[in-house]
């Protein structure tokens, strides 16, 4: 057996009878060698037209290493869109951050206060 390691590129070559989803075909690259089922990866599945592919938990027995070259390019893109989300989505928080700090200082109040104010505004019934 194929040493598997994460980050591979993997097709789903057959799958347990008691699986429900149907994976068989499908490519992707594993996130997770599973702990609690130490024989199982975690897979999320990649797709060669930039669509979001999905996730699941695979037997290793079940899959092979992909060394094509369109689906490592595939799994590129992945990660990048990935990183380019993240990064995004750090911007936004630390914006967010420094509009909270400006709004406690403006009135004299903690940044704790704010975010308290705020909860309480978000609780309200329409």
């Amino acid at each position: 057996m194929v040493v598997m390691k994460e980050q591979d590129i993997v097709r789903v070559i057959k799958q347990p009878k008691n699986q429900i989803v149907q994976l068989i075909g499908e490519v992707g690259f594993i996130t997770e060698l599973n702990d609690k089922y130490p024989e199982h990866a975690n897979i999320e599945t990649l797709k060669l037209n930039d669509d979001c592919g999905g996730c699941g938990t695979v037997p290793l027995d079940c899959l092979e290493i992909v060394d094509d070259p369109k689906w490592i390019e595939a799994k590129k893109k992945s990660d990048e869109k990935k990183a380019k989300s993240l990064a995004e989505s750090i911007a936004y928080s630390d914006r967010y951050k420094k509009r909270i700090a400006n709004i406690a200082k403006k009135f004299g109040l903690s940044v704790k206060t704010i975010r308290d104010i705020q909860q309480e505004l978000y609780s309200l019934e329409p």
